[in-house]
C-alpha cells in the first residue's frame, strides 16, 4: 500500500497508481511531434498499443485524505481522469483514514511547509504530530517527504535523510526517505 494523509488534488497517490499498472505516461494525450511532416502515424499507433497491452490491474492499495473537502473533490475528479484506483476521504491528519491501511507500505507525502503558514515554528505541533502517528501506526513502513526543512523534520522525530533537493514554486525543498522505525524488529 501507498498512502497519502496530505493528498491535496491527489498527485502522488495518481502517479503511484500509473506506476502500478503500467501505464505509460502521457497515452491518453497527443503530442506536438504529430504534426511534424515525418511523422509516422502507423508506427506511433503500433507503439501505443503495445503500451497500453502492457497495462494491468495494479492490485495496489492506495489511500489519499485532505482536510480540505475542496481538495478532496478535485482529487476525486483527477482520479477519475487518470483511471486509476484510490481511496479518498477527507479528514485531518490525525482522523486519516491512511493510518487505518494494515501490513507494511510507503508513506509518501508533501506535507505543508510553510508557504502558507507563518513560519516554520508553527510547522512543529504538525510534523511532530504526525511522527507520533507514524510512530503508532506505521512501524517498519517506508517514509518520503518533500520538506522545504529536512532538519525540523528530524527534529520532530520523522526519520529519513535527505537525497535530493528542488526548486518548487520559489521555494527550496528536500526530498527525504527512511524507514519509521519497528521496535519489534530485532
Amino acid at each position: 500500500p501507498l498512502i497519502d494523509p496530505f493528498c491535496g488534488s491527489g498527485t502522488i497517490v495518481i502517479e503511484a497508481g500509473l506506476l502500478a499498472s503500467g501505464k505509460a505516461p502521457g497515452s491518453d494525450r497527443s503530442f506536438d511531434f504529430e504534426s511534424f511532416s515525418n511523422f509516422d502515424a502507423e508506427l506511433w499507433g503500433r507503439i501505443r498499443e503495445q503500451a497500453r497491452a502492457r497495462e494491468k490491474s495494479s492490485g495496489a492499495r492506495l489511500v489519499g485524505s485532505d482536510r480540505d473537502g475542496g481538495v478532496i473533490a478535485q482529487a476525486s475528479a483527477n482520479v477519475d481522469r487518470a483511471g486509476v484506483d484510490v481511496e479518498l476521504g477527507q479528514a485531518s491528519v490525525s482522523e486519516s483514514p491512511c493510518w487505518q491501511v494494515p501490513g507494511r507500505g510507503a508513506l509518501c507525502t508533501n506535507p505543508p511547509w510553510g508557504r502558507r503558514v507563518s513560519s516554520a515554528k508553527d510547522l512543529r505541533p504538525l510534523l511532530q504530530r504526525l511522527a507520533g502517528l507514524c510512530a503508532e501506526h506505521l512501524r517498519g513502513w517506508q517514509l518520503a517527504l518533500a520538506v522545504a526543512d529536512p532538519k525540523l523534520a528530524a527534529a520532530c522525530g520523522l526519520p529519513g535523510e535527505p537525497w535530493c533537493s528542488t526548486d518548487h514554486g520559489g521555494t527550496k525543498i528536500a526530498l527525504t526517505s527512511g524507514t519509521i522505525p519497528d521496535d519489534d524488529v530485532s
